[in-house]
């Protein structure tokens, strides 16, 4: 990354355009407005998810260039004009020489509510497979990725990402565009997303994905049977049971019956290699009715505060 690296306004943009004849991006004029394009694989059916997996390929990202105001050698003259724009001052300047930035504020391993995990780093995003990262801004939360040259889908090509601030564990994201032919196209794209409902709506007329710090009990665990059983537990199942939803301190569950029956279930944080856990609604017909039907848990009173019951403990194996 250069010890500098701008972001360019819209007014900057809007200027450009005079300065090279009215002239716009080919590649950002065709991209899909927030999903529906031959853009990547689809973990669901709809449009929303095929628009969230547009920078996604299914390869390792090529080396590339990190630096917002360096023209690539085999830029055409509009990412030329709009490196040296850049240059010759922009809206802000994020670092000085000698000065490190800001890391990324999303880096770590996250669930995705699509299920399945994301990997973000300082350089990449890995979720179906690895795109680089190229530039990020925390301040205005957008970051800009290059899908690998031997991408199944959109090689080569340039995506950008909005997020919204982390908070208690989880964040949303969305890719506003996608399939752009240069970086410099990315970053002065204006497409952008709807943060007032990420969870519904706001992403190409569909929800944002949603990416949460993993459930913290993960692992295989055992209980205190002859001979013991054993429970393995992810971010998307307890066992057999599919884990809908999930936070610091309860999951909901579901059968994999027809139709399905959701449960509650409150756990203790694991300590010392075991952990105590409660069900306090069962055979619910909907995780909102198992959320609201629940029953009071005693963690205190591991003997009967299980709904009159004992708690049971489960050891890491």
């Amino acid at each position: 990354m250069s010890a500098k690296r701008f972001i360019l306004c819209v007014s900057c943009a809007s200027a450009l355009v005079l300065a090279v004849g009215c002239k716009t991006s080919p590649s950002a004029s065709n991209a899909a407005d927030g999903g529906g394009s031959d853009s990547g694989p689809k973990k669901s059916s709809d449009a929303g998810a095929h628009a969230r997996d547009a920078s996604k390929p299914d390869a390792a990202s090529a080396d590339v260039k990190h630096d917002a105001g360096e023209a690539r050698a085999d830029a055409a003259p509009w990412d030329s004009a709009v490196a040296a724009l850049a240059d010759s001052g922009s809206e802000r300047v994020e670092t000085d020489a000698g000065t490190a930035p800001a890391p990324l504020e999303i880096i770590g391993r996250w669930h995705s509510n699509w299920g399945g995990d994301e990997v973000v780093t300082a350089s990449s995003w890995t979720s179906y497979g690895t795109t680089a990262i190229i530039d990020y801004d925390n301040v205005h939360s957008w970051l800009i990725t290059q899908n690998a040259a031997n991408a199944s889908y959109n090689p080569s090509q340039f995506s950008k990402i909005v997020w919204t601030k982390p908070s208690g564990g989880s964040f949303y994201y969305c890719i506003v565009d996608f399939g752009l032919a240069t970086a410099a196209a990315a970053r002065a794209s204006t497409k952008t997303a709807d943060a007032s409902d990420p969870a519904t709506s706001g992403c190409g007329g569909y929800s944002w994905t949603k990416l949460s710090t993993p459930i913290v009990l993960e692992g295989d665990w055992t209980d205190g049977a002859t001979p013991p059983a054993t429970t393995t537990i992810t971010s998307d199942a307890w066992g057999a049971l599919t884990i809908k939803s999930y936070d610091s301190g309860t999951a909901i569950t579901q059968t994999s019956a027809t139709p399905p029956t959701f449960s509650e279930v409150v756990f203790t944080q694991p300590a010392s290699g075991s952990f105590y856990f409660c069900i306090v609604s069962t055979n619910e017909t909907s995780a909102t009715n198992a959320k609201s039907h629940a029953g009071a848990a005693d963690a205190q009173n591991k003997t009967t505060g299980c709904l009159g019951a004992a708690w049971t403990k489960l050891n890491a194996k």
